[in-house]
């Protein structure tokens, strides 16, 4: 998990917010794989990140990759 987060902080990622239940939330980080900045859901790879909100703090649950979906 540290290390998929730490690829996606190189690389300046795209964020976007796929859904939120309050205290969880969930958001998607396009990593442009070439480093030019140019992230999109067509080039990018794409890691989904679970936070969970505890003492005021949002806090990383999980990260995974999001899997090539057929078409």
């Amino acid at each position: 998990m540290v290390a998929a987060l730490g690829a996606a902080a190189d690389a300046s990622p795209g964020i976007e917010l796929v859904d939120e239940y309050g205290d969880v939330a969930v958001v998607r980080l396009l990593v442009d794989p070439t480093a030019e900045g140019k992230a999109d859901a067509d080039t990018a790879e794409q890691l989904m990140v679970v936070l969970i909100r505890a003492h005021e703090k949002w806090l990383v649950r999980d990260v995974y990759d999001v899997a090539d979906q057929p078409g």
